[in-house]
């Protein structure tokens, strides 16, 4: 049904569809014939992305490393503005005078990718596109001179690249001055970083961390034997003190003075100078050589205080004796030498304490004198190597300003074929190809316009649309009849017309039980056929031997006395509004048993007469000398006659034209005789376009 739908709205339209369908290879034949000649050359340019984004200090901030006016994500877009900018297609513009047709210069958006109608007129343009997929740009130069495109594709290459160069050199300086900016600051950077390390080292003593630490630890085994040493030593002393005092305490002298001895100040405080300026004499010798000044003085000081002890024992002890005992004076001697010794070498193993607690300081630091050191070492170093890259990168700069970089290559210049057919744009060679895109795009657009003007159209459609739009049943679908193909039912009928009333009056009787003596055709506006249709439905129930009487209903504007070829001076309007009887109205027509009651004198109001009671009686009246009354009434937008007048019919047929009546008007009058309980028997579909006739 969908199909068949479509085949019938085509049909409707055909004239439209035919139009443009053929209008589009008749245009393209013109075009061929008349058009002038445009030709075209090509150049095709490839773009080295991998070295779009120039990265000229590796490792460093994008921000003084990267030539950032292309990025490789959006690089073809990028290069293709710049392909289309004023100082490259404008540039080629005004080198070559290339006007337009008010005489001014092309606009940059007159000039490129045109289109091809656009280019038809106007014969000159370039055509810049992104190959597929790839890093090449196809330039085409069109113009109605074969060297002028060629010619234009030629400059739009050439001042691409003088641009793309520009661009780089331009970058290449405001980075190259940057970094020597830059280069500067980071060599005062570098200078002050080595002098950090290098005093450190100084001030630490440390150069060498593993040999550090190995003298370090030769240092602390020394010490630590020599400590050994002494502590024997002292031990030792110790021994020869206890024998001595013991051997001394046999002596009577010895236990007189013992008590002395040991609370003599001078004894005390002699042990404790010496033992201050032992351990002073040996820090001094750690720094300083046993020749040196101090280290004399030390000594002497030390000798002297040994000599004061020595002296001061030998008197207390002697001072106790009452004779001469030549033993007890060589214990008091090697007794002073013993206290001096422990005092000595008490201090001398104090200092080497002192000095093995200072070595293993400095080896528990050393880590963390070398970790900071390497601290600075690797600030210099990282200073170092950056400060190398960038010295490396500022002469690669420089060589990129001096070589001109472009970064493009021509690798398809313009060029002119032998036989110019070959750079012909339009007319092409490929005409065949050219009529059968005509052709699909006439059928396409024509269907199209079709299509939617019937999806645009508001009015009946036809039969189906009827049943499918109104949802009544379509009683006849009758065929269209050209104006002037019949002026009265007496000189011709057409008979696919008049065959359809005669299955209208069929499928009337279908829809009644009882017979039908009251016929009313009603229409919702104006030259619908309404009128005819009532005339020719009174002449098909005549045919059949019905005494017929065809009731002309319309005040406004009669026309049934006209198809019927009888007078209409007096009728209807006569009868209700002077009381004359129906017969002296009713008049005879040239088809047998057939009869016409014309509408009769003109009347202001209508309605007046309609509502009056005499109506029903008329009807009533001519109903008992008739067979079949058929009743032509005023359209529904002229009033409300046909609802009144249908409320004496046995039948009411609702007529509506294909391609006129408006579908919710046609509703709203269906809607309005159902409300009026009206016996609305189904619709007649008047001038039927489709070749498929309701059955």
């Amino acid at each position: 049904m969908e199909i068949r739908r479509y085949w019938e709205i085509l049909l409707k339209r055909k004239i439209i569809f035919l139009i443009i369908f053929l209008s589009f290879p008749l245009f393209a034949f013109v075009l061929m014939k008349v058009v002038t000649p445009v030709y075209f050359s090509q150049a095709k340019v490839w773009i080295r992305t991998n070295a779009l984004q120039q990265g000229f200090l590796a490792d460093m901030p994008s921000s003084i490393g990267k030539l950032e006016f292309l990025d490789t994500d959006n690089a073809m877009g990028s290069i293709e503005e710049l392909l289309e900018s004023r100082q490259v297609v404008g540039a080629v513009v005004a080198d070559m005078g290339l006007k337009n047709s008010k005489g001014t210069l092309y606009k940059n958006d007159e000039f490129i990718d045109v289109g091809a109608f656009k280019l038809l007129k106007q014969k000159q343009g370039v055509d810049i596109e992104n190959l597929a997929d790839s890093e090449v740009f196809s330039i085409v130069g069109y113009s109605d001179k074969p060297d002028e495109a060629r010619e234009i594709a030629e400059r739009v290459v050439k001042n691409f690249k003088v641009e793309l160069a520009k661009v780089y050199k331009n970058a290449s300086s405001m980075a190259l001055e940057t970094s020597r900016k830059r280069l500067k600051e980071m060599n005062e950077e570098l200078v002050l970083a080595e002098k950090a390390v290098a005093d450190f080292k100084v001030n630490n003593g440390a150069y060498v961390v593993s040999s550090q630490i190995t003298t370090l630890l030769s240092e602390k085994s020394g010490l630590e034997i020599e400590l050994a040493s002494q502590e024997r030593s002292l031990e030792s002393a110790r021994s020869s003190l206890a024998a001595l005092k013991k051997a001394l305490d046999l002596q009577p002298e010895y236990k007189r003075a013992q008590i002395t001895l040991a609370a003599n100040p001078i004894i005390v405080t002699a042990k404790q100078a010496i033992l201050t300026l032992e351990t002073d004499r040996a820090k001094t010798l750690a720094e300083r050589t046993p020749e040196h000044p101090d280290v004399k003085n030390n000594l002497n000081a030390i000798e002297a205080l040994k000599n004061i002890i020595a002296k001061e024992v030998e008197t207390t002890l002697s001072s106790q004796v009452e004779q001469r005992n030549t033993y007890y004076e060589t214990l008091v001697t090697k007794l002073s030498d013993a206290e001096i010794q422990i005092i000595t070498v008490t201090a001398v193993c104090g200092v080497l304490k002192s000095q093995i607690d200072d070595k293993s300081k400095k080896l528990k630091d050393l880590p963390s004198k070398d970790q900071e050191l390497n601290v600075l070492s690797r600030k210099a170093d990282n200073l170092r190597s950056a400060y190398n890259k960038m010295d490396q990168a500022a002469h690669f700069m420089q060589t990129a300003i001096d070589i001109n970089l472009e970064n493009g290559v021509t690798i398809d210049p313009p060029a002119l074929s032998s036989n110019l057919k070959a750079n012909t744009y339009f007319p092409t060679n490929k005409k065949v190809l050219y009529y059968i895109g005509a052709l699909f795009a006439g059928c396409f657009f024509g269907l199209t316009t079709v299509f939617f003007l019937d999806y645009v159209d508001d009015t009946v459609s036809g039969a189906d649309d009827v049943k499918r739009s109104l949802g009544e049943k379509v009683l006849v679908a009758l065929p269209e009849v050209k104006k002037g193909q019949f002026g009265n039912v007496n000189n011709f009928i057409p008979q696919a017309f008049y065959s359809g009333v005669h299955d209208m009056i069929a499928n009337l009787k279908l829809t009644k039980d009882a017979p039908i003596k009251v016929v009313s055709i009603v229409g919702s506006g104006k030259e619908n056929g309404k009128t005819v249709l009532a005339g020719l439905t009174a002449v098909a129930f005549a045919s059949n031997g019905k005494k017929t009487l065809v009731v002309d209903a319309i005040f406004r504007n009669p026309a049934m006395h006209n198809l019927l070829g009888v007078a209409g001076s007096t009728g209807l309007a006569d009868i209700l509004e002077d009381n004359l009887p129906s017969r002296d109205a009713i008049k005879a027509t040239m088809i047998k048993n057939l009869a016409i009651l014309p509408a009769g004198k003109p009347v202001k109001d209508p309605l007046r007469l309609l509502a009056s009671e005499s109506l029903e009686a008329v009807i009533k009246a001519v109903s008992s000398d008739f067979d079949v009354v058929i009743i032509d009434t005023a359209s529904m937008d002229a009033g409300s006659d046909g609802l009144i007048l249908s409320k004496y019919a046995d039948a009411a047929v609702f007529v509506v034209t294909q391609g006129k009546t408006v579908r919710k008007k046609a509703k709203d009058c269906l809607e309005l005789m159902k409300a009026a309980k009206l016996q609305v028997s189904g619709v007649a579909v008047n001038r039927e376009k489709s070749v498929y006739s309701w059955r």
